[in-house]
Formats: structure tokens, C-alpha cells, sequence
């Protein structure tokens, strides 16, 4: 919070929303005017400094666990936009500007900035997490999808997959890929590959030689051993036997 305060600034506090500063007053107390109420009081300066302020509109209603409506701007630690439309003493319901995503907070969170959207696309300016499920095998898919989506978007890849090799839109969600993995051939083996000790690769093109899309209907888990025996060319998985494709 700025310590050089101005007539104009607008300031958070702890519990009440913004503030903008309105005046000041002698020795160390400034007037100020509650965004949401429109409310103006005074207050010490060392209390606006770290956001002790209160609004006596509010304080009564925020003794309960009452729902109201209110319109508090706010940006998170990733610098995104997003608009508290209902609260109480506890928690509130929020907007995301960019995904117009809802979901119910703790306010202290929002305040603090430590919110954040999950159908935002910040994994490499395409992925995102969206909502996925508790299951045993969720890190372990984490670390697939993640894998996969830097192979695709990371210009930083030795593979030479950048620009060449692409995600189907709905995996770029990763909680769309959790939810289509056990629906993939081979899924039981990749997910109890720390048992038995075999290593699963992600596959994109046993049934389509030269596939460039990672999707649900062309991917597949398969041994590393016959994953590397099938990259030689002109091979395709037909019944679980590789054959020779056609000229």
C-alpha cells in the first residue's frame, strides 16, 4: 500500500473494500470515501497505511453471514481483472473479466490478490487447468499433460514438435485430458507403470502414420520398447501387431 498518499489514490482495506482518498485533515488523519457504500469518514493515517479502516454502513451487515450485493474491483497476483458481485463477513462470489468464470472465495483471499482463474490460459499462453477431479493418478497425469503441451507450444523443445505437432483444443484443458485418459488403449498399464516397473509412452499416431494432433481419438499408451521399434518409418498398430503401412 503507498505510503506518499494523495488526494485521488484508492486504497484497499482489510474488510470493507476500496477507498479513495477525499482530503486531509490536521495533524495525522485523512478523509476518505468507501467505494461501495459511498461512505466518508476519517481515519488515522498509520490505519489507512495497512488497511485498518472501517466503514460503520457495513459493519453491522458483516456481522452476518448474509448475502448482499456489491460491485468491488480487483486484480490478482497475475495481474488479472475480476469483479467481487456478492459477499458477506466471510466469503464472496467473483467474476473473472477474461473467462467470465465464477467460483465462491474467501474475501481476505481476494483482497490479497491470491485468487486466481483456472480456465485463464497461463500454461504457455494456451493451457489451462479448469476443474479437475481428485483421482489417485492426478500428479501423474499432471506431469503427462504437462509434458505434452511443452513438446507442442515450448519454442525451447529439442524435438523438433514446436510448430509442427498440436494439442486438440479440448486437452489444452488438463481437466478434460484427466477425465479421457482412462478411455485411452493401454491406459491400465501407463497408470500402474511404478508397480510393475514398464515404461508407457503417450502415443498420437499408431492407427494415423504422421498424425500431428494430440487428441482422443488418435492417442494411445504403448511400451517405450515398442514405441521406439515402431519410429522406425513406414510402420503402423494394426490388432496390437506393427505392420509394414503401404507405399
Amino acid at each position: 500500500m503507498k505510503h506518499n498518499i494523495k488526494i485521488g489514490d484508492i486504497l484497499e482495506t482489510n474488510c470493507y473494500g476500496q477507498v479513495e482518498v477525499v482530503g486531509f485533515e490536521k495533524g495525522s488523519r485523512i478523509v476518505v470515501r468507501f467505494l461501495e457504500t459511498g461512505n466518508i469518514i476519517s481515519v488515522l493515517r498509520a490505519n489507512l497505511v495497512i488497511g485498518k479502516v472501517k466503514d460503520p454502513m457495513q459493519a453491522t451487515r458483516l456481522k452476518t453471514l448474509e448475502w448482499y450485493d456489491c460491485n468491488i474491483r480487483v486484480q490478482n497476483n497475475a495481474g488479472h481483472w475480476l469483479t467481487i458481485v456478492k459477499r458477506n463477513s466471510k466469503k464472496c462470489i467473483v467474476v473473472f473479466d477474461n473467462t467470465g468464470y465464477s467460483r465462491e472465495c474467501e474475501y481476505h483471499n481476494v483482497v490479497a490478490g491470491k485468487v486466481s482463474d483456472p480456465y485463464e490460459k497461463t500454461f504457455l499462453g494456451v493451457g489451462y487447468l479448469g476443474e479437475p477431479k481428485q483421482v489417485p493418478y492426478r500428479e501423474q497425469a499432471k506431469q503427462l499433460w504437462s509434458n505434452m503441451m511443452k513438446r507442442c507450444y515450448s519454442p525451447k523443445d529439442e524435438r523438433g514438435y514446436y510448430g509442427k505437432t498440436f494439442v486438440a483444443a479440448n486437452w489444452q484443458c488438463f481437466s478434460n485430458f484427466l477425465n479421457d485418459l482412462p478411455e485411452l488403449p493401454g491406459f491400465d498399464g501407463w497408470v500402474n507403470s511404478k508397480k510393475t516397473g514398464k515404461k508407457y509412452n503417450l502415443d498420437k499416431d499408431l492407427t494415423i502414420p504422421g498424425n500431428n494432433i494430440y487428441s482422443k481419438h488418435t492417442c494411445a499408451f504403448i511400451l517405450e520398447s515398442e514405441n521406439k521399434a515402431a519410429g522406425k518409418k513406414g510402420k503402423k498398430l494394426v490388432n496390437g501387431v506393427w505392420l509394414a503401412s503401404k507405399p
